[in-house]
């Protein structure tokens, strides 16, 4: 399979979009596209000239995306983003993906006209390295869990709104030996905990997503708190542990 392009009839997708929200009105909130910084979700990433395309690209799908959700459903809310982690915000050489950073994809994003509405920004902050503990720091403005705070900041800052809602929709970490390449077991357990804690420390973040809860034949990313076999790994124990730790009272 090639890499995702944009759809060409919005006033498709628009319908398409309140048909979701008006089949399943008990579903209250939606996310619009997968990683669309990134040129397997979302291509060009750039033009030949090596101008950046896929933000605007993706302002249009969001703004049919959401029109039609809030026609349905009003009440529902509605994330923006569903940016990966990292990108270098220029076209690649050889065989590399084109990527925009989160935090410049973002910002492309603010300067839409009329500005984009949306309820929520959703976020993927994997590490770039798949072993690097959730803590560690990145450079700006690839956003990781040690930058989500900026990141939310950031986000008010180009928007001109308060107190923007993170969702982390995806994050997790492959465990040992489901994926030889994957974390031991202990620390897979210590750095699920170590993830929750971290988003818990952001106030703007209001949802969280370990991908996936369980593995299981065909996905192919061993990240589950529960394994293939059904048996419950460490990282379900001190995951859960993290969470209720975290809770916050409902506003």
């Amino acid at each position: 399979l090639g890499p995702n392009r944009a759809p060409t009839d919005l006033d498709a997708l628009r319908d398409f979009a309140h048909g979701l929200a008006s089949r399943y009105p008990s579903v209250s909130r939606f996310s619009v596209w997968n990683e669309p910084n990134t040129q397997l979700f979302l291509a060009p990433q750039f033009d030949a000239a090596g101008h950046s395309v896929a933000p605007y690209a993706y302002a249009g799908i969001f703004r049919a995306a959401y029109e039609g959700i809030k026609k349905a459903n009003p009440d529902a809310l509605v994330a923006i983003g569903e940016t990966g982690s990292h990108g270098r915000d220029a076209p690649s050489r050889g065989g590399a993906q084109d990527r925009h950073s989160p935090a410049r994809f973002a910002q492309l994003l603010s300067t839409e006209s009329p500005r984009l509405e949306f309820d929520a920004w959703a976020h993927h902050p994997y590490p770039v390295h798949a072993r690097v503990a959730p803590e560690a720091p990145s450079n700006w403005p690839v956003v990781t869990l040690s930058s989500l705070d900026r990141f939310a900041r950031a986000l008010d800052h180009w928007f001109e709104r308060d107190d923007t809602q993170l969702w982390i929709t995806e994050v997790g970490y492959e465990a040992a030996p489901a994926e030889p390449a994957g974390l031991p077991k202990n620390v897979h357990a210590e750095y699920a905990a170590r993830a929750i804690e971290l988003a818990a420390a952001v106030p703007q973040v209001t949802l969280f997503v370990w991908f996936t809860f369980a593995d299981h034949e065909g996905n192919r990313w061993e990240r589950g708190l529960v394994d293939a076999a059904g048996s419950r790994r460490p990282a379900y124990a001190s995951f859960t542990k993290a969470v209720r730790a975290s809770a916050r009272a409902p506003s």
